[in-house]
Order: structure tokens, then sequence, then C-alpha cells
């Protein structure tokens, strides 16, 4: 089923399995492509001792997201701002842009200004749901500094933007795709958001082009 995206700002994200992949490959494969992945979610937590499966991953998800669309970012000096990223290319025609670079941001206030790029962003589709815990979405890195606008009256020591060491306040980013692997199923599935196929492409590509690491 095609979607109008020029009709329709309701998001329907697109679900693939794919095959000869999983989560043991997703760290060699966001090495051997930089460009098309941003962020590895993965819990490292195992069953105890007392556990028959001592040693066993029980984490549900493992979650390799693609490179991002656009980002917010509140920097050290306190500067915030935002813009569309293009790191692997251009969206497709007739796909609204999120006009981050047009919003105003009183008193540099993130989440403020995540609340109005959010209120941007087309929703999703009335009729869709998922078991999957990510079909396109954000990645958050939020420093215990941004506690202050949170809560205005908290005071908390600040380090001088030189010893921050180019990591910013707060940041976040819009992934319009995803690779994620079930621990339970032993599947793994390519989602994305119905709205971006040319970093759909790109990941296809760079699965089909991916090394598995000598046993």
């Amino acid at each position: 089923m095609s979607i109008n995206t020029a009709q329709s700002r309701d998001t329907r994200p697109q679900i693939e399995v794919i095959e000869g992949i999983g989560a043991n490959d997703f760290p060699a494969l966001m090495a051997q492509t930089p460009l098309q992945f941003a962020h590895l979610f993965a819990s490292l937590a195992a069953a105890g001792r007392d556990s028959a499966d001592t040693g066993k991953n029980t984490a549900r998800w493992s979650i390799l997201l693609a490179a991002p669309e656009s980002e917010l970012r509140l920097s050290g000096d306190g500067v915030l701002g935002g813009a569309a990223l293009k790191p692997i290319a251009a969206p497709a025609a007739n796909v609204p842009e999120l006009n981050i670079s047009g919003m105003s941001f009183p008193n540099t206030h993130f989440l403020g200004a995540w609340a109005q790029w959010v209120a941007q962003h087309p929703g999703l589709a009335s009729d869709f749901s998922t078991e999957l815990p990510f079909v396109g979405g954000w990645s958050f890195y939020l420093s215990y500094e941004l506690a202050e606008h949170i809560e205005p009256s908290v005071h908390l020591p600040h380090f001088a933007p030189a010893d921050r060491v180019g990591f910013p306040v707060a940041m976040a980013q819009y992934h319009a795709a995803a690779l994620l692997f079930d621990h339970q199923t032993a599947t793994t599935y390519l989602v994305h958001d119905g709205r971006h196929p040319a970093t759909v492409a790109a990941i296809k590509a760079a699965i089909l082009g991916f090394s598995h690491a000598p046993m």
C-alpha cells in the first residue's frame, strides 16, 4: 500500500523483517558504515548467579538508530539551535520539513523548543499499532545541568565551557529509521517512518555490503 505524504500528515511506519544480521552484528555494522547509523542501544544485563541462564542477556531488544534527519541542541555556553541534517540523502519530495531554524526559543528553554518541534511533526496514523518499541522517533542526550531548565530554583555548579569537552547541555535527534533485534524471537526488523525512502535505501545498502567479522 502506498502512502501519499503530500495529502496526509499522519505517519504510517513500515516494518520489514531482515535476514542474515543480528544484534551481535550491530557494533560492526555501525563501525563499517558510520554515516548511516548514529546510536546503539543494547543492554549488557545478564541473568544472575542463581539463574539457570547465568550469563545470558536478559534484555528483550537491541536498537541501532539510523543517522538523524534533524537535531536540536543546547550548547554548553547556552546557545540553543537546530538544524535539518542531511547525513545520507535529501528527503523525498512533498515531505514536510521541520522548520527548526524558524522557531523562537525563549530563555534558551530546551524542552519548550522541543515541544514546538514535536508539534510540527506528523503524528502516527490513528489505526496504527505495534508491539515494537521504536518505529521512528527521537533520541536524547540530557546532562545534569538541564535540571535548572526544569526547576528554576535548582542551582547547580557549572563547568566552564572548555571543560565540557564539546558536550552539549542537551540534545535531541530525530531518527527516521532503525534496526531492531528481538532477543526473544531472534528476529531483526528494519523500521522506518514511511517518509524518508533515501534513508531506508542507504540502510539496506549498508546491510548488503556488510562484512561479518571472522569467527
